[in-house]
C-alpha cells in the first residue's frame, strides 16, 4: 500500500533548533492481504461509512461551536483511538489558528501536548492530510518533536469549506503498537469536510445572534434618539412649527429643535453632524446638551455659536465637525436672526417669492476653527402669509435611480407651491414628494425638515 509520510531529517550545516523538512512519497512492499484481513478492512469500511451517514445531520445541524468540536474530538477518540489529539480553527483568513479542543490520554507531568508544528502548518496552509508512522526510526535527529515523543502513529487533515482552510484536525498514539493506515486518514478526511459544514453553519448561527443583538440595540438607540427632539411643536394663531427627521440608517445625525421662549418668541436650530451612523448620533446627543443648556431667550445668538464651535473643536475629533442654523423668530415684530454655520441658508417664502439670503456662507461649521468669528444675520418677514424652510443636505441629495439629485430649484419650487399650507403639511408633502422621486433607490443620508409659518 502506498503511504504518504513526511521525514524530518537535519542539514549538517544546521542546527537541532533548525530541522529541514522533507516530503517523500514511499511505496511499501507488504505480502498481500489474506482473505480475512482483506473482509475486516470491507467490514470496517461499512461501519464507517454507515457512521458517517448517521453523524451527517448530528454534525451539521445548528449547534454551538465549542458543543460541536467537542463531539467530533470524542468521535476520533472513540474511532480512530486517538491517544493525544487536538483541533485548531482559523478565525478567518490570513489570522493565526486557535486550540479550541486539546485532549491527551497520556499526559506527561507537564500536562502539555507537544505535536509538530510542521504537519500542523502544511494541513493548515497547504491543505495537506499526512499520515506518519515509525518516525522515530526514520529521524536522523532525535531531538525533532516526533521522535523525542516517541510518537509511533499520527495523521492530520485540514478542515475546509469551498476554497477556504478553515482549520485542522491531527490525532496520533504514542503507546499502540497498531499504526494509522490511508482508510483512517480517508474517515477522518470525511469527518472534517462534515464539521467545516458544521462550523459554517455555527459561524452563520452566530453572526446572525449578532445582527439581531444590534438590530435590538440600535432600535434602542433610535428610540432613544427620538426622545431627544421636541415632542410639543407650537401650533399657535401667530405661529406654527413642524420638523421631521427621518435617519438614512438606525440613528440619525441630523438634529432639530424648537425652543419656545416666555416673551412669544421661538429658538430654532437644524444641525447635520459630519458622517452617519452611532458616532455621528452621539455628537448630535452630544450638541443638543449643548443647544438646550445655553440657548435661552436672553442668549445672544453669536456668542453661543463661538462656545459651541469652541466646545467642539477641544472635544471632538478633527474629523467632526456640525453645519448648522440656530436663530430666533419673533412673530411679533416677524423677524428672524439667525447664525449660520457653514449650513444651507434658511428658504423664505415672503409676497409670493422664495428669497435666499446667500450672504450666510461665509462661516465655517462648528468644529473646524475654534475662533471663528460668528455673526448674526438678520431678515424681516413681510406679508400676510410667510413659511420658512430649514433643511439638511439630505434633501437636495436625495437621489434617484438615474443618478440624479433632488437639487436646491425643486426644494424652491415646491415651497413656493405650497408654502401657503400648513407646516405639518408642507413637510409631509416634500417628504412624500422626495419619495416619489428617488423611487427605489435607497436613502443615502439623513434627512431633517423644519418648517415655520407666520400667520
Amino acid at each position: 500500500m502506498g503511504t504518504s509520510e513526511i521525514v524530518f531529517q537535519v542539514s549538517p550545516a544546521a542546527t537541532s533548533d533548525t530541522p529541514l523538512v522533507i516530503v517523500e512519497d514511499k511505496t511499501r512492499v507488504a505480502e498481500a492481504p489474506s482473505l480475512a484481513t482483506r473482509d475486516s478492512r470491507l467490514n470496517l469500511s461499512r461501519q464507517r461509512l454507515e457512521m458517517l451517514c448517521e453523524l451527517t445531520e448530528r454534525l451539521t445541524r445548528l449547534r454551538q461551536k465549542a458543543e460541536l468540536l467537542e463531539d467530533v474530538m470524542t468521535i476520533c477518540f472513540d474511532t480512530l483511538r486517538f491517544e493525544r489529539g487536538l483541533i485548531a480553527i482559523r478565525p478567518r483568513p490570513g489570522e493565526p489558528p486557535e486550540w479550541p479542543v486539546i485532549r491527551n490520554l497520556r499526559s506527561d507531568s507537564s500536562g502539555q501536548l507537544t505535536v509538530s508544528r510542521t504537519i500542523l502548518e502544511r494541513a493548515l496552509n497547504d491543505g495537506e492530510r499526512t499520515i506518519l508512522n515509525d518516525a522515530a526510526a526514520e529521524l536522523v535527529d532525535p531531538t525533532v518533536s516526533m521522535a523525542r515523543h516517541h510518537i509511533r502513529s499520527a495523521m492530520c487533515v485540514p478542515i475546509s469549506y469551498e476554497e477556504e482552510i478553515i482549520g485542522v484536525i491531527y490525532g496520533d498514539r504514542v503507546t499502540s503498537s497498531t499504526v494509522y493506515e490511508r482508510q483512517d486518514v480517508d474517515f477522518l478526511a470525511a469527518l472534517a469536510r462534515q464539521l467545516s459544514v458544521g462550523l459554517m453553519n455555527a459561524r452563520l448561527m452566530q453572526e446572525h445572534k449578532l445582527k439581531v443583538q444590534l438590530e435590538s440595540e440600535l432600535l434602542l438607540a433610535r428610540r432613544i434618539q427620538s426622545n431627544l427632539f421636541p415632542k410639543d411643536l407650537p401650533d399657535r394663531d401667530d405661529l406654527a412649527v413642524a420638523a421631521l427627521n427621518d435617519p438614512g440608517r438606525h440613528v440619525s445625525g441630523d438634529y432639530y429643535d424648537v425652543l419656545p421662549f416666555e416673551d412669544g418668541r421661538v429658538g430654532l436650530v437644524v444641525g447635520d453632524v459630519t458622517g452617519k451612523g452611532a458616532a455621528a448620533a452621539i455628537l448630535m446627543a452630544y450638541l443638543q446638551a449643548m443647544v438646550r443648556l445655553t440657548l435661552t431667550a436672553d442668549a445672544d445668538l453669536a456668542d453661543v455659536c463661538r462656545k459651541w464651535n469652541r466646545l467642539l473643536h477641544a472635544n471632538t475629533d478633527v474629523s467632526k465637525f456640525i453645519t448648522l442654523v440656530a436663530g430666533i423668530i419673533d412673530p411679533k415684530a416677524r423677524r428672524f436672526d439667525y447664525v449660520n454655520a457653514g449650513h444651507f441658508p434658511p428658504y423664505l417664502l415672503a409676497e409670493g417669492q422664495v428669497v435666499i439670503d446667500q450672504r450666510d456662507r461665509a462661516f465655517l461649521p462648528l468644529g473646524v476653527e475654534p475662533q471663528e468669528p460668528y455673526e448674526v444675520l438678520s431678515c424681516t418677514l413681510r406679508g400676510a402669509v410667510t413659511a420658512l424652510l430649514i433643511f439638511t443636505d439630505g434633501l437636495p441629495e436625495a437621489m434617484n435611480e438615474a443618478g440624479e439629485q433632488f437639487g436646491l430649484e425643486r426644494v424652491r419650487a415646491w415651497l413656493l407651491e405650497h408654502g401657503g399650507k400648513k407646516p405639518a403639511e408642507l413637510i409631509a408633502g416634500l417628504r412624500g414628494q422626495i419619495r416619489r422621486f428617488v423611487g427605489r433607490s435607497p436613502q443615502s443620508d439623513d434627512i431633517t425638515l423644519l418648517a415655520v409659518r407666520l400667520a
